[in-house]
């Protein structure tokens, strides 16, 4: 949903079509936010919790500057709307790893419980 957002964002020719995929962009982000802290909380043991997040945290905030950077040469070069793109598609492309990991894994969203064979 982030990344949809963002590339839906990007296109839209005027600020009140755009709101409405920031709003989705947003949602997607929180959600994924969310859903990484859990699992990440949930799957170390209790007494390493407070490393693990402050290294995650870290990570998660010290990439930010570095985003900033390319996104400034991205948009300079070639325009905001190509840099709004480009920069979403790593998001899109690690949901879709995601995605066929847990088809392939069998386990999230896209598990499916077959019937027993007669």
């Amino acid at each position: 949903m982030l990344s949809l957002g963002m590339i839906a964002f990007s296109q839209m020719p005027s600020l009140v079509l755009a709101l409405p995929f920031l709003f989705v962009a947003g949602f997607g982000y929180l959600a994924s936010n969310t859903h990484a802290a859990s699992r990440l909380q949930l799957g170390v043991e209790p007494w390493e919790r407070g490393r693990i997040v402050a290294l995650w945290s870290v990570a998660f905030l010290g990439r930010r500057p570095f985003a900033s950077i390319v996104d400034g040469v991205i948009a300079d070069a070639f325009g905001v709307r190509y840099a709004g793109v480009l920069l979403a598609l790593p998001a899109l492309a690690c949901a879709g790893w995601m995605a066929l990991r847990a088809r392939t894994r069998g386990w999230g969203p896209a598990r499916v419980e077959l019937p027993p064979q007669p």
